[in-house]
């Protein structure tokens, strides 16, 4: 099923839940064979804290109209054909943890995602990204820092010097 077939049957069937989407804080919907791309309206959700499609069939990139959820910590996308680059958005949410590892996003690290202080934990392995780590996220880890995890391919075509985590 698409995830826009499923959001156009709770719209059609379920309308009195209408109302309740902008106060959504949590979607967690993971390894249901969901297929088709990611949904820009997503963005309208501003109190969404956690969302999870892990082992779905999903695709296309992570929209920029992302950038509207002002209360995301938690972005669980792994193991779905997710292409396109990393957005430089991300570095602009409360995120506090990232797994896209096992898609085929590409592209660069974005600097941006240095501004993160509370991120803890960084999962970017098995994808397709290329370049060095930027000194910005690198610079997140250490003593008395939150991150933990930072784990990438490290690889010829992904250069981490400081991956806590290499693949």
């Amino acid at each position: 099923m698409s995830l826009y077939t499923l959001c156009t049957l709770l719209a059609h069937y379920f309308p009195f839940l209408l109302p309740l989407y902008a106060t959504l804080v949590t979607i967690k919907i993971q390894g249901n064979a969901l297929d088709g791309t990611l949904p820009t309206g997503l963005g309208l959700l501003t109190k969404l804290e956690w969302l999870q499609f892990d082992s779905n069939a999903l695709q296309g990139s992570i929209p920029d109209e992302w950038a509207g959820l002002k209360s995301l910590h938690t972005l669980k996308m792994a193991h779905n054909p997710i292409t396109g680059p990393l957005p430089s958005i991300l570095g602009t949410l409360p995120l506090t943890h990232i797994s896209l590892q096992d898609t085929h996003i590409t592209g660069h690290v974005p600097t941006q995602l240095g501004e993160l202080t509370t991120l803890q934990d960084v999962h970017l392995q098995m994808t397709q990204l290329t370049g060095t780590m930027p000194v910005q996220v690198c610079d997140l880890l250490g003593d008395g820092k939150v991150m933990q995890t930072l784990a990438a391919d490290c690889k010829e075509e992904m250069v981490c010097e400081c991956c806590t985590v290499c693949y």
